[in-house]
């Protein structure tokens, strides 16, 4: 992912809440130079010793046969917004796009047997609903291990991390202040979520007449 140095995300708890808002990712795989991709929600293990990330495949899905034999790429995207040219001073500028953007690189692995496929089950349940919790483990068994068949458990090891936000820090502090209050009074909810993005970095940490787009 192509990211200009001043909208570079570094910041790792940031990057993680901004997934925990968008925690359906994008997986991608590369085989025979054909790409193949699928949405799949992801929770994780985000420690010093390194990012973990767990979900699982439909078994009918055939990209989870894909995820052991190369680097694959997780994206989480969500937050994205057009920018009109009426918020600038100078006449002389062109629309734009805002948005924010996570990229994580990593090597995947399948899980095979059932302990390990149920973890990640658990852990998944833990992440988007803990209150479940109590009605999954009344389960019976025997439904449970009927379920186990028909899903293929991932756990990926991330290698690199690449996040972005393009939060108009290329406009001025007027401009910047134009740009949010539109975005905050638009009816389109991903367009206040990027004013509430441009609402979190000072509105004067721009540079005027930059170009990185």
């Amino acid at each position: 992912m192509y990211v200009p140095k001043m909208y570079e995300m570094t910041d790792h708890d940031a990057i993680l809440r901004y997934m925990s808002a968008h925690s359906l990712g994008t997986v991608i795989t590369a085989v025979n130079n054909v790409p193949n991709a699928s949405h799949l929600p992801f929770c994780w293990d985000a420690g010093s010793d390194g990012w973990v990330l767990y979900s699982h495949f439909a078994e009918d899905n055939p990209q989870w046969n894909e995820m052991e034999q190369g680097e694959v790429l997780i994206v989480f995207g969500g937050a994205d917004a057009y920018i009109s040219p009426r918020h600038y001073n100078a006449t002389q500028n062109v629309p734009t796009w805002n948005y924010a953007a996570v990229h994580l690189y990593g090597r995947a692995t399948i899980i095979h047997d059932d302990e390990g496929a149920t973890d990640i089950l658990q852990r998944m349940i833990a992440a988007f609903e803990p209150e479940y919790l109590s009605q999954w483990n009344q389960l019976d068994s025997a439904y449970k291990s009927r379920l186990l068949p028909g899903i293929k458990a991932v756990k990926v090891e991330v290698t690199a991390i690449k996040a972005v936000q393009k939060l108009s820090q290329n406009k001025n502090a007027l401009e910047r202040q134009r740009i949010s209050a539109a975005l905050a009074d638009s009816r389109r909810a991903a367009d206040r979520e990027v004013a509430a993005l441009m609402g979190k970095r000072p509105v004067n940490d721009g540079a005027p007449g930059a170009n990185a787009e």
